[in-house]
């Protein structure tokens, strides 16, 4: 086949692929879509790494066409958000960015893509987050009135506003992870296929820096103490009452992978053992898991875990 004819005919095909999930997505009725959000970005990725970020234009352009025929009008959007990733992350690949930016930019790119589908059906199928919020608080009312005493007490620690900010933390937080799947998956399916990419490196080898551990536990025991004696200012209040959040999770979740380390560390043999050994941990004991995750991203404990046992 001539060489000028190869882009032409792999793109064709990378569209075809994209129509095809589109359609099962569709036939489905949209019960594969948490599947297929994690592939949809993999034919422009691929088609990005071989040919660049300009000749893959015309085929980001056909995509979000093809979507329009394809795909319901609520993953129109969703489909041209992920053709979105797809092609700034296969371009990286092609230029051979580092993988640390690479990851970021993939992972910023996933928030974005949930925060915009969020406002996109709440203006356009008039979805309302509020409404949501009261159900569940409505829910949890007549759970915790049986209960009685703390559980009551506690019940008052949850307004609606704090449970809007839960909403758009787990929103935020689903993203992450949403374009680390994607990022990780995407690797290890372009090396099936003799793709020219690195190793996907396992979620142990990440490393954040030392100050943002810090920072996110003092978040954390700033909004604590808002508890108790709350800011004047509500705007404030608020604000810290998100960050303090943002910060439990994010050392939760290294805690999180402390703990899996540890249990493949002292047990080698635990397999699957392992990730429930860890859920246990961040259910039961989630302060605990918060300082494990403190003390991992702070101190040289992840690069003592990460040594061979003698």
């Amino acid at each position: 086949m001539p060489k000028r004819a190869l882009p032409i005919t792999m793109g064709a095909m990378m569209i075809a692929l994209f129509g095809l999930m589109l359609l099962l997505e569709r036939q489905t009725g949209g019960l594969l879509l948490g599947a297929f959000a994690l592939a949809l970005p993999l034919p422009l990725t691929a088609y990005a790494l071989q040919y660049g970020f300009r000749k893959s234009l015309p085929v980001f352009a056909a995509m979000c066409l093809i979507s329009i025929f394809f795909g319901t009008f609520t993953t129109i959007f969703y489909a041209c958000s992920q053709s979105i990733i797809g092609l700034v992350f296969g371009t990286m690949l092609h230029r051979r960015a580092d993988p640390a930016h690479t990851l970021f930019m993939v992972m910023l790119l996933s928030v974005l893509s949930s925060v915009l589908n969020l406002i996109l059906d709440m203006a356009f199928f008039g979805y309302d987050i509020s409404r949501d919020v009261n159900e569940i608080m409505q829910m949890m009312n007549d759970t915790f009135s049986q209960l009685g005493g703390q559980a009551q007490q506690a019940l008052e620690l949850l307004t609606p506003q704090y449970m809007s900010q839960l909403f758009v933390l787990t929103l935020l937080f689903t993203g992450l992870v949403q374009g680390f799947l994607i990022y990780q998956l995407s690797l290890l399916l372009l090396r099936r296929l003799h793709f020219s990419v690195e190793k996907p490196r396992p979620l142990f080898e990440y490393y954040p820096p030392r100050a943002l551990g810090i920072a996110s536990f003092f978040l954390f025991v700033a909004y604590s103490a808002s508890l108790s004696k709350p800011l004047a200012d509500p705007v404030w209040q608020n604000a810290l009452s998100m960050l303090g959040n943002l910060g439990f999770i994010y050392l939760i979740a290294f805690g999180f992978v402390a703990v899996l380390l540890l249990v493949r560390l002292y047990l080698p043999r635990a397999g699957l053992a392992s990730g429930l050994i860890a859920l246990a941990a961040m259910l039961l004991m989630p302060q605990a898991l918060m300082l494990l995750g403190l003390f991992y991203t702070s101190t040289n404990f992840h690069a003592r875990l990460m040594q061979p046992r003698q």
